[in-house]
């Protein structure tokens, strides 16, 4: 009697708790219509079981223990109720595994679309159409999302259904199996936990599905945003292909100009490179007329710290003359009053304000001489500070980049460092037609009648001299820039000092020479072409009485003079020479002439630029360089001769 009550009272609370977890199900799974009305038919179920349940005790307890015995037996011919299987439980994988899955794929869809988006090197209509893909593949996780929810809604519903069945079964089998009415509790328990797994689940698909709604809304709006960007791009691509077609016809009509010019421009390198062989051919044709030794005059200009009265001279450029003017000066008798002037006629006549280029560009061509095989000498010739250092070496300032070490290009640079560029120009334009060059350096000064070597401990690499060892070594060098660190050295050994008339007065005679060793060998016949340029800077000439010097610098100003007459002495008999007298030529009287006589023989062509002064205070010195350069001018040394020679290869390997 007590374990019916307390069975009843079991079973009672349990079929109230299962009618409570159908009515969460159904507010789960369900409309709330048929939740209510599955919650009402609980209910009125659990009371007529109570009832039921009721009038089985009391009719149990007036029964006897006999027929009470045979209630536990089952009928004859009534089957036991067969347990069965539990619904949504078999054949079946976990949800939360493919749930996860789901979710981890939905999340790395949704990180993907966003890393794409933010990428700024993906192109607007690349972008626009993998946010269409992505949009596509949320919208399907969606619709599977919600397929499964609808599936698991399904089977919430038969697990409902069967829950009822085994209320049935438990109400049937209450008074007379009590056993299994024990394994039906206990499947009904299952199925309860099976049921809150299931809503368990639902709830998590449902948060997966909200989660993907608003991962689609988000890629929905960053897709118009795409679309509009995309619009714009075609906008502008529209007007940037419009712009591109504008500017290829631009560039075609450039295209067609840059070939005419060019066209143009090689007719004119043409014309200019057979004006430049004539221009030689005619330049060497006037000087064997001339007779190959050439006067340039040039006037310095004043220096700012000159404040002596100035010369009356006047240089007239039009016809070449240069004309001085003496102060007044009185007669013997002192009754009378009279100027002396003169007139001089050169080559070219440079004034004050002619500048280092233009001075040059009249010398380019004789400096081109020497690399077609042509001994070149280039003299400057004055009294002391005339600007005779400064016409050819010029302003003494070093060069502070190694861009400016390789080319004299300075508007100050004098004749030797602009000639060292040119010849090295030319020899390459020599190279490209097959020629080979080897060009050495010699820098001597003569001092106190001593040749003294301004090249040494360089590193370049040297050679003996053959012939006369007074002419100093001969340096091979590969570019002008190892040439201009040569000159800037020998500008530092140089002798110089300060003087009355001069603040750096040279007390040297600087004699530099190019070499030049060319060969080529075409078509079996080699020519071997050898040239000479030499630029000399002399020491000015100068009066002790004014320049004040005594002691070293003294003996120094006897050797400049004894040196310089000794250069009048054979520019006299040069000239004799050139009238028809057989004369001799006094070249050894001096260690200067000596080293000049290749320079001022006949076979050479010579320049000399004679330097003047402004001042009124060295107009005596003025006009007896310029009577001076006026002699050298009017000598005849003969044709200058080109240093050539061409042999056949051929023969000369069968005659060795």
């Amino acid at each position: 009697m007590v374990l019916s009550d307390v069975t009843n009272t079991n079973f009672s609370s349990q079929l109230q708790k299962g009618a409570s977890r159908r009515a969460a199900v159904a507010k789960v799974g369900e409309p709330q219509s048929r939740a209510a009305v599955r919650a009402r038919g609980s209910e009125h179920n659990t009371s007529q079981l109570k009832g039921e349940n009721a009038d089985s005790a009391l009719h149990g307890q007036a029964q006897c223990p006999r027929k009470a015995a045979e209630a536990k037996k089952p009928a004859a011919g009534r089957p036991l109720p067969r347990r069965p299987v539990s619904a949504g439980t078999g054949g079946r994988a976990p949800q939360g595994t493919e749930l996860g899955a789901r979710r981890n794929g939905a999340l790395a869809t949704r990180s993907a679309s966003t890393r794409s988006i933010q990428s700024p090197q993906i192109s607007c209509s690349v972008a626009l159409r993998r946010e269409q893909e992505r949009s596509t593949a949320a919208s399907a996780a969606v619709t599977r999302s919600s397929e499964r929810i609808e599936e698991l809604r399904e089977k919430l519903a038969a697990a409902a259904a069967l829950e009822g069945t085994y209320i049935s079964e438990l109400r049937e089998a209450q008074a007379n199996h009590p056993e299994r009415m024990c394994c039906l509790q206990g499947a009904l328990q299952k199925q309860r936990e099976e049921l809150e797994n299931m809503i368990g689940e639902i709830g998590s698909c449902e948060r997966d599905s909200e989660e993907a709604s608003c991962a689609v809304k988000a890629a929905e709006g960053k897709l118009a945003t795409r679309s509009v960007e995309a619009e714009a791009a075609d906008a502008q691509r529209a007007a940037l292909s419009v712009e591109t077609t504008a500017l290829m016809e631009q560039i075609e009509c450039l295209r067609r100009a840059v070939a005419s010019a060019q066209l143009a421009q090689d007719v004119r390198s043409r014309q200019l490179a057979e004006g430049m062989i004539l221009a030689r051919k005619l330049h060497n044709e006037y000087l064997s007329m001339k007779g190959n030794i050439r006067v340039f005059c040039r006037l310095r200009p004043r220096l700012s710290v000159e404040t002596a009265e100035a010369s009356d001279m006047r240089v007239d450029e039009s016809s070449n003359v240069v004309s001085i003017r003496s102060e007044l000066q009185k007669s013997v008798t002192g009754l009378s009053e009279h100027t002396n002037s003169w007139d001089f006629e050169f080559d070219h006549v440079f004034d004050a304000s002619a500048s280092q280029e233009s001075i040059f560009d009249e010398i380019a061509l004789l400096v081109q001489s020497a690399v077609d095989g042509y001994k070149v000498a280039i003299f400057a010739y004055g009294q002391t500070g005339s600007g005779k250092t400064y016409t050819m070496e010029g302003a003494p300032t070093a060069p502070a980049t190694p861009a400016a070490l390789s080319r004299a290009v300075g508007k100050g640079a004098g004749m030797i460092p602009r000639a060292v560029d040119l010849v090295f120009e030319e020899v390459s334009k020599m190279r490209l037609l097959g020629w080979s060059f080897e060009v050495q350096v010699t820098l001597v000064e003569v001092y106190n009648e001593a040749v003294c070597d301004l090249l040494p401990g360089s590193g370049a690499e040297r050679r003996p001299t053959e012939g006369r060892t007074d002419e100093g070594r001969r340096v091979v060098v590969k570019d002008a820039v190892a040439v201009h660190n040569l000159l800037r050295r020998a500008t530092r050994e140089r002798h110089t000092a300060a003087t009355a008339s001069n603040d750096r007065s040279s007390r040297s005679h600087m004699i530099f020479q190019l070499s030049l060793l060319g060969s080529c060998e075409v078509d079996g016949h080699a020519r071997e072409l050898e040239g000479l340029l030499s630029f000399v800077d002399l020491a000015g000439s100068e009066r002790v009485e004014k320049s004040g010097v005594m002691g070293e610098r003294l003996r120094e100003a006897q050797h400049i003079n004894k040196s310089l007459s000794a250069l009048g002495d054979v520019v006299e008999a040069l000239a004799r020479r050139g009238r028809g007298a057989s004369c001799h030529v006094p070249y050894r009287n001096s260690r200067l002439t000596t080293l000049l006589k290749d320079s001022l023989g006949g076979d050479s062509k010579a320049l000399m630029i004679v330097n003047v002064s402004p001042l009124l205070e060295q107009q005596s010195e003025t006009v007896s360089s310029l009577r001076f350069a006026a002699k050298v001018h009017a000598c005849t040394v003969g044709s200058a001769k080109r240093n050539v020679v061409e042999r056949n290869v051929v023969e000369s390997i069968k005659n060795a």
